[in-house]
């Protein structure tokens, strides 16, 4: 590989004293070992219709911190916008195996071992000890998912943050709290003692400055304090998260701004002083502040009487008022910030009651829509719940009756019309669950309904049930109250349906709605038929249909999992507009009628002499803009046929082929394999992967995410390469709260231990109340895993790729892993801090070997993605790509966010490893001594037929170079470009700035720039040779006639090639005389199929071809004239002949080449 690493290989290079046959059997075989691959149908598949594709390994590590609560004014989390773009990143990917991983407080488990999105999420996660028990998981989606409806009048409510079940306190006196973070950065601030302000502190240090033993000054802000006059404040508190460990007596004041909307805080000298003479008159003191661990919560004493002066200002009314706080004192106490990186920020809380009039208690009717219930027609439910999560304590009596709606599909969500839930209630299952002597809640715990299978079970008996229809469900009757977290309240805790079925009770046949998607996968799977018959496999475009003449388009896909004879609901395909186009264009599409379509060829008018459904598809598309996604016409008819044919079995392939007039232009895989067209069928049955794929799964993993404190980005890449390495769970065998003594448990039940699919050995243990049913209980936060547990490493492949996509919103503020990232990566770690040892773990993984199962190095590479992130984060992430052998993309919102994956996605699919294999000149005279050359063989794997090659020489230092002051030039062993610079770059590529030696310019890692390949003549100059017989040779021949060089004016080469072309001799026709100048002319260099679609034809293309599993080989001619075996003493052109170094290559085009090692 082109990513040589000069501390592994070149130290070996330049300690050849050995004999001359031994040292080039050892440097071939230690720089070869890169360039090993398998053949290039298993690399990139294509050729059978089963799943041979090998696909890119990519893990997502995502921060689930606490700042991910942010809405950065949008209304709208960072979390949750980050999950709408996972989602629709995992809808729309394709092509590659994909895995997940996120952070708890201190490293991170792998959520979800990576794994081809599309293959069986029972393969992959095993089986239970009763048969297969595919959990549905479907969560509340949107606000009109969850409702109440008042018994009395009917009044419907879709908006409240509670589901109040089933009796609410209506009038009288209302217990209200407010908890209210600071929303930007300049609204925590510190005023030092010369009076500047900071306003972007990752911590506020209360109130004790870290450069000094002065006092400085605090302010914080909160907005939108909805307080209505009149209410009477029962408690206020601030609440801070400890940052860091203080023992220092601190004794503290706290007092209010007192104005109705104090403004930011500015960054002029003394804005907290100066403000400060607008205060309340009334303080809190704070004294004696406790000793608290890290990520403690440290809460301050009632500030009532500060909030009842605030609030008693004239003109204080039920409108949202902001409300500013100052502290001063002694001390030390350091607390996060709002830039702290992981989001704990100062917090203030009001309990307050307000109201008046006697109190009544209503009954409620309280509704609950689950979308996308994936449970067949008739499945044996064996357990079903609907999880909530408490908003508040309760624990008077309370029983509750649930029924379900008895419908075939709940289709429509809850509205607002009056006696709207009534209505649907009327017609509900016969099936009933009384839900009796509910226990006391806990706010924020989890808890679980009884088993409520047999109304589930009617549901799915009925005839017309679909697998992915919706389910309804209602609460109501009974007495008492339980106050639950609706989707308006928290969407990451609104209630949650779990079923489990027996999958062996499902009949053959049975409903249930699925999607299946596959894209064009390699460029040999979208092809153009021209219209003079002429196959082209490597257009980076799909041209519908006009491109100088009217074209057939096929597509080709492979593995399609769908059976025999299952019902079509629906099919599409997706293309994705490469331009601008609003012509009128009219293409028919068809299907071919194979029950294993074949791959397409070379072969002249191979489309359109294939068998094609007799269904087809007229679609007359609208206008295109460039970069957006246009779908066909339904073309359920024609997948339909081909599925029905007796020989067709899941896993085949089956070819799209498309005619017509007009032009819209497409990317085709080529161009961009991310953006390569996409087929989705909807059927109504099993997939041939079962009922539930891994996209699903993760899907539900995303859905469920939801937040912890700690930005542990180094303890999570360091667990992400211990899964890669598939060395033993470390992290992930907690809930990331007892690595260290003294790690806060908060929030604990929000995360998970690494997946059991993803490891071997090792036993879960939990809790009494800890089920995987609900898995959120505070039970299970000590869930943890004993023995030891080794992951299953995801690099299966020799010729597989292998990367992380790291998304982060902060810098770190958690790392317990220094320790561990030297003695793994065998080097000290630079800088200091949370984020020591980033930039080494990545550097790590991308340079070094992560398998021993395999020859050649099996290295990992790291993209990372900033979302909403300050300078300092942002600078920390794109150290890590830029050593870690990926790209840093920003985003601020979810599209944004979709088009930093897409991005990534797509040059991850695009961006194959280029392949070297190096050889150094040795010469020929001695045997203890060698040239300071190294040859460099390259090419770039694509996605179609032909790859270009090329090869590039530098030099290897000698360390024997010195300057005019004998300062040593080089370190010996390092491979210097044209300038003796450093040609290879810190991540161990081949620097962008580097000049091979034949290059004019500088060349860097470009196959198509400099080199020998630049070299090569144009097409009309060019020296191209070939026997010319029909019969072998008696006698040794010279090539270098006119007999025997190809160019059209030799009559004997033309006749050869028309032979092969049209099985006649000549006279030819006009056309074929044309066709067979066009081969020979395309032979020698000319650009015939337009390659470089530059649009001219009669221009040079590339004509070094790649030169895989193929090395150059040094050939020295002649001798120096003393032997003395150095070639600088030169020779002396009077007497002897010099000496020359020839390069002999054979490349995959059929040539065998000779290069002047001195030119090129």
């Amino acid at each position: 590989m082109v990513a040589l690493m000069k501390n592994k290989i070149m130290d070996k290079v330049s300690n050849l004293l050995i004999s001359t046959a031994t040292s080039i059997f050892v440097i071939l075989i230690l720089l070869s070992t890169a360039a090993m691959a398998e053949d290039t149908e298993i690399y990139f598949g294509g050729g059978a219709s089963n799943d041979s594709i090998v696909r890119p390994n990519v893990l997502l590590v995502l921060d689930t911190s606490s700042s991910m609560t942010n809405t950065d004014n949008t209304g709208i989390t960072r979390l949750d916008r980050m999950k709408t773009a996972l989602h629709s990143i995992l809808d729309s990917a394709n092509n590659v195996n994909m895995g997940l991983m996120r952070f708890h407080r201190e490293g991170g488990p792998v959520l979800y071992p990576v794994a081809n999105l599309d293959a069986s999420s029972t393969e992959v996660e095993g089986v239970g000890d009763n048969g297969p028990l595919p959990l549905v998981y479907s969560r509340i989606k949107n606000s009109e998912d969850d409702a109440q409806e008042f018994v009395t009048d009917g009044s419907v409510n879709l908006t409240s943050n509670k589901l109040s079940m089933v009796e609410k306190v209506v009038g009288g006196l209302t217990n209200t709290t407010l908890e209210i973070q600071i929303a930007a950065q300049n609204d925590a601030v510190e005023e030092k003692t010369n009076g500047s302000m900071y306003r972007n502190s990752s911590d506020l240090e209360l109130v004790r400055e870290n450069s000094g033993n002065a006092n400085q000054k605090i302010g914080i802000r909160f907005l939108n304090v909805n307080i209505p006059s009149g209410a009477t404040i029962t408690n206020a508190e601030l609440e801070f998260t400890i940052d860091e460990r203080h023992t220092r007596a601190t004794n503290l004041t706290i007092v209010g701004e007192k104005t109705l909307n104090p403004p930011v805080f500015g960054s002029g000298s003394n804005t907290i002083s100066n403000r400060m003479g607008n205060s309340t008159t009334s303080s809190v003191p704070w004294n004696a502040l406790p000793v608290l661990n890290v990520d403690e919560k440290l809460i301050s004493p009632d500030l009532t009487s500060v909030i009842n002066e605030l609030i008693g200002q004239p003109n204080w009314n039920t409108s949202s008022h902001d409300m500013a706080f100052f502290i001063t004192g002694s001390g030390k106490r350091t607390v996060e910030s709002w830039n702290g990186g992981d989001g704990r920020q100062p917090l203030l809380r009001i309990a307050y009651t307000s109201g008046s009039g006697a109190a009544s208690t209503e009954q409620q009717l309280v509704g609950l829509r689950f979308e996308d219930v994936a449970v067949p027609q008739g499945a044996t439910i064996t357990d079903a719940f609907i999880e909530f999560a408490a908003a508040s304590a309760n624990s008077d009596a309370t029983s509750l009756v649930i029924t379900a709606e008895n419908v075939d599909d709940s289709t429509t969500s809850f509205t607002p019309v009056v006696g709207n839930l009534s209505s649907r209630a009327v017609n509900s299952t016969s099936a009933s669950v009384n839900w009796d002597t509910v226990e006391a809640w806990t706010q924020d715990e989890h808890y679980l309904t009884p088993d409520i299978k047999t109304v589930v079970q009617e549901i799915v008996n009925r005839s017309g049930w679909c697998g992915n229809n919706a389910m309804a469900f209602f609460l109501q009757g009974g007495s008492g109250l339980r106050e639950a977290v609706s989707y308006d309240g928290n969407t990451a805790a609104a209630p949650v349906l779990h079923i489990n079925y027996d999958e062996n009770s499902v009949a053959n046949g049975a409903c249930i709605n699925q999607t299946f998607q596959a894209q064009v996968a390699t460029g040999s799977n979208d092809v153009e038929q021209r219209a003079d018959g002429t196959m082209y496999s490597n257009s980076s475009d799909l041209e519908l249909t006009e491109d100088g003449g009217i074209q057939t388009i096929g597509l080709r896909f492979t593995n399609i999992r769908i059976p025999q004879g299952t019902t079509i609901q629906e099919a599409y395909l997706d293309f994705t507009s490469k331009d601008s186009r609003s012509g009128g264009t009219s293409l028919t599409i068809n299907g071919e009628k194979s029950a294993d379509a074949g791959a397409f060829t070379t072969t002249a008018n191979d489309l359109t002499s294939r068998t094609l459904t007799t269904a087809s598809t007229a679609w007359s598309p609208g206008a295109w803009s460039t970069g957006e996604t246009y779908s066909s016409p339904d073309l359920k008819l024609i997948i339909q046929e081909i599925v029905n044919q007796a020989a067709w079995d899941g896993g085949n392939a089956l070819n799209l082929v498309i005619s017509g007039s007009g032009l819209r232009r497409a990317w085709s895989n080529d161009g961009n394999p991310a953006k390569a067209p996409v087929l989705r069928i909807k059927v109504s049955g099993e997939l041939s992967t079962g009922f539930k794929t891994v996209r699903n799964r993760m899907h539900d993993i995303v859905t469920e995410l939801n937040w912890k404190s700690g930005t542990p980005i180094v303890d999570t890449l360091y667990e992400a390469a211990l899964y890669y390495r598939g060395d033993d769970v470390f992290y992930g065998t907690t809930r990331g709260n007892s690595q260290n003594a003294g790690t806060s448990m908060s929030r604990s039940e929000y995360t998970r231990v690494s997946h059991p699919a993803s490891y071997t050995g090792g036993t879960v243990v939990r809790e009494a109340g800890c089920t995987d049913d609900n898995l959120n209980s505070t039970a299970c936060k000590t869930e943890h895993i004993t023995g030891t547990a080794t992951y299953k490493s995801p690099i299966t492949l020799e010729c597989q790729n292998n990367y992380m996509i790291l998304l982060s919103d902060g810098y770190p503020s958690v790392n317990t892993s220094k320790s561990k990232v030297e003695t793994l990566t065998g080097s000290s770690c630079a800088g200091s801090g949370s984020g020591e040892c980033g930039p080494e773990i990545a550097n790590f993984l991308y340079t070094q070997d992560q398998s021993n199962d395999f020859t050649g190095d099996q290295i990992v590479k790291t993209y990372t993605i900033g979302f909403n992130i300050l300078a300092n984060g942002k600078a920390y992430l794109e150290s890590i790509s830029n050593v870690g052998g990926g790209t840093y993309q920003d985003a601020g919102s979810s599209a944004e966010l979709v088009t930093a994956f897409e991005n990534i996605i797509a040059d991850i699919l695009s961006r194959p490893t280029s392949f070297a294999s190096p050889v150094l000149s040795i010469n020929a005279f001695t045997k203890l001594y060698h040239n300071n050359e190294i040859y460099f063989s390259l090419f770039k794997p694509e996605r179609n037929r032909r790859w270009n090659g090329n090869v590039k020489k530098y030099k290897v230092c000698a360390g024997t170079e010195v300057d005019a002051d004998n300062n040593p030039l080089c370190t010996r062993g390092d491979i210097l470009d044209v300038n003796d610079v450093d040609a290879i770059g810190g991540d161990f590529r081949i620097k962008e700035s580097a000049q091979s030696i034949w290059s004019s310019a500088a060349d860097g890692p470009l196959i198509q720039e400099g080199g020998a390949g630049s070299q090569i003549p144009g097409y009309s100059t060019r020296k191209l040779l070939t026997y010319t017989g029909s019969t072998a040779p008696a006698s040794s021949v010279t090539l270098d006639s006119s007999a025997h060089r190809v160019w059209s004016s030799n009559s004997a080469l033309v006749d050869l090639v028309g032979n092969n072309l049209f099985n006649h001799s000549s006279p030819f026709s006009g056309t074929e005389t044309t066709e067979i100048n066009e081969l020979i002319d395309w032979m020698r260099g000319r650009d015939v199929k337009d390659e470089n679609e530059d649009g001219y034809t009669t221009d040079n293309r590339w004509v070094f071809s790649d030169p895989l599993h193929s090395s150059a080989i040094p050939i020295t001619y002649g001798y120096p004239v003393d032997g003395s075996g150095d070639p600088s003493d030169g020779a002396d052109a009077d007497t002897e002949p010099d000496y020359v170094v020839k390069l002999l290559l054979a490349t995959n085009d059929g040539t065998l080449r000779m290069v002047n090692a001195h030119n090129g």
